[in-house]
């Protein structure tokens, strides 16, 4: 039936040219298979007996319950979006800053704003309801570099390990920013991303809690609920160092002079 193979085969078709198939763009095609199976159950109900078609409808119904349970749990989807929030909420703290590697995993914890309430998204210049977009416009590649190196705390949200990311200006100055000033504490994975806090270089080193050395990860989600330390922001006097862009490729900031 047309409902059943067209919307699929074109997606397909035009996916050679530019990539747009998604398994949810098609889903109301999953009518055509409903109409086949109620003709086939009405040719049965003409040529057989009614017990036939009784057995063969139950029959059917019995098959699809196990996928129709599958698709119904978390571990279907790509990503887990409720996950994603409850992972970021439990790692951030307020005034903690909010990273987004690349910025199209914002979508993941636009479902619930008040998992990142009292973080600071340090990327965003608009958001998705004024910009109109899925994800937001981000800010120039300095302006994000400048406002990371104004917090000690960074909540980073990215894809799975082996996801790749977009290449331009403003992912270069998030990633290079981290490397340079920050360094890894700890990372929360959970289906289809991982949360991963980030602290600054001469910051307090963060104290492990009750029952754990270290911050260490073992495929999910981490059983350590250690918090960091109290910020060392108060105690600093002055912005972020200048940041500039002679080109349209971003430039590192110079490393901060010391007192």
């Amino acid at each position: 039936m047309p409902i059943l193979v067209l919307p699929g085969l074109l997606l397909l078709i035009a996916s050679l040219v530019k990539p747009l198939f998604v398994d949810r763009y098609v889903l109301y095609s999953n009518i055509g298979i409903a109409l086949l199976l109620g003709a086939w159950m009405d040719y049965f109900h003409r040529r057989r007996s009614s017990r036939t078609v009784w057995i063969a409808a139950v029959a059917v119904l019995a098959a699809l319950v196990p996928p129709s349970l599958s698709l119904r749990t978390p571990q279907s989807r790509s990503n887990d979006v409720t996950a994603v929030g409850a992972a970021v909420r439990e790692e951030g703290r307020p005034g903690d800053g909010l990273l987004y590697l690349s910025g199209q995993y914002r979508a993941f914890t636009a479902a619930s704003p008040g998992d990142t309430r009292f973080l600071t998204d340090l990327a965003l210049a608009q958001d998705a309801v004024s910009s109109n977009t899925l994800a937001g416009v981000e800010l120039p590649a300095q302006d994000i570099a400048a406002r990371m190196l104004e917090f000690d705390r960074i909540v980073a949200v990215r894809g799975p390990a082996g996801a790749q990311s977009p290449t331009n200006p403003q992912e270069e100055a998030k990633t290079s920013t981290l490397r340079r000033y920050f360094r890894e504490y700890r990372t929360t994975h959970v289906n289809g991303a991982q949360v991963t806090v980030y602290v600054r270089g001469h910051a307090p080193s963060p104290k492990a809690g009750a029952g754990s050395d270290s911050p260490g990860a073992s495929g999910g989600v981490m059983v350590s609920r250690a918090r960091l330390s109290t910020s060392a922001r108060a105690g600093r006097t002055g912005g972020g160092p200048a940041v500039t862009s002679s080109s349209p490729r971003w430039v590192p900031p110079a490393e901060p002079m010391s007192a």
